[in-house]
């Protein structure tokens, strides 16, 4: 987690007794506001829903449903891809110079890689 980037769970529904003692229940936290400092900008997320099998919430931000998160990514902070902060757009468009005293490029195509899943 990035040191600018904090969730605040204090005001999240705990469990109180058995063996998830401490930890956030989501299920009963629909409808309770989440409140998350992200890149020096303050965002309040409403809780909408709760996936228990797949253990993904769905979020609201600002009157818009974003995609569903997992609760590891979100209390970890992992939330520039679905609030937009963070994408997989291209970083140049085509056609696009760069030009300095050692080199001059234009780009020219696109292309995707993928990296290979270590084993």
């Amino acid at each position: 987690m990035n040191k600018n980037n904090t969730i605040y769970t204090d005001e999240l529904i705990k469990y109180d007794e058995g063996m998830y003692k401490g930890k956030i229940n989501w299920g009963s936290n629909i409808n309770r506001y989440l409140k998350v400092l992200y890149e020096n900008k303050k965002y309040c997320f409403c809780i909408k829903d709760y996936i228990k099998r797949e253990n993904k919430v769905i979020l609201e931000l600002d009157r818009r449903i974003l995609k569903p998160i997992s609760t590891g990514h979100l209390l970890e902070c992992k939330i520039g891809g679905i609030i937009g902060v963070k994408s997989g757009d291209f970083k140049y468009v085509i056609g696009q110079t760069f030009k300095d005293d050692k080199r001059d490029i234009i780009i020219i195509d696109r292309e995707y890689r993928y990296r290979k899943k270590k084993k």
